[in-house]
This record gives C-alpha cells, structure tokens and sequence, in this order.
C-alpha cells in the first residue's frame, strides 16, 4: 500500500513539474559549421523566449556551438532566426529560420523555408535540433 502511495505521489509530482515549466525551456538548438569557412553571426533573434548566448559572434569552420531557449511563452508561438555570413569572399549568407511552440511536454520545431547560399540540414533529437551548414 505505502509503494502505491510512493508510486502515485511521484506521479504527481512529475505532472506537477512538467505542467510548471514550459516544454521549450531547456530545447537546445545545435548549429554545425561543417564548412571549411568561418561564419560571421550577423543576427540572433527569437520572439517570445530568450535565447543564449547571445553575445555569440563567429563560428569557426568544422565546429559546433550549442543554443539554449529559455523563459519561453507557454501559450504564444516564437519565431527565431540566425544569419551568417561567410568571411572569405565571395561572401556567402547562411539564413536559418524556425517556429518553436510549447504543445504540452514537447517542444514543437518547425523550420520555414528561406533563402541560403548553402544548404541547411536539420535532425531532431530529444529536446533539441540540430543544423549543420554544409557545403
């Protein structure tokens, strides 16, 4: 009887918890550099949550950098957008738009279609995207 008790507290306390926070607090957001290129960020923006780091400003060739949402709006969707520009010249933009939406436990990622100078390529994984910039 005590275990059902433990078993059904626990549960409550999970619920609790996860209804507490918004799903898109902790999503992370992987931008991969696969290019021999450095990349010059040029904006970060997202509407309704902040996003960190933000005072990033280059993404060396062949690495990664990692983004963090926070305070996100439970009930109104966010628009987020990254630009970067090549440092070589021809210089060449990397535009990387997306959605992100609070739908109960899931953090829902839609990328929209934009403009760039090289192809974006996106992967879902638990409670993160990942980008790669690929030549």
């Amino acid at each position: 009887m005590n275990k059902l008790r433990l078993l059904a507290l626990g549960s409550l306390l999970v619920s609790g918890i996860a209804t507490a926070n918004p799903a898109c607090n902790g999503f992370e957001i992987k931008i991969k550099n696969n290019l021999t290129d450095d990349l010059l960020i040029s904006a970060i923006s997202l509407d309704g949550a902040e996003i960190t780091p933000v005072g990033f400003d280059k993404l060396n060739g062949k690495t990664e950098t990692t983004f963090t949402i926070n305070n996100s709006n439970k009930d109104i969707p966010m628009h987020g957008k990254f630009v970067f520009h090549t440092i070589s010249l021809p210089v060449r933009e990397v535009n990387i738009e997306y959605t992100l939406e609070n739908k109960g436990l899931v953090c829902e990622n839609n990328t929209l279609d934009t403009p760039s100078d090289y192809p974006v390529d996106k992967s879902r994984a638990v409670n993160q995207v990942i980008y790669a910039i690929n030549q």
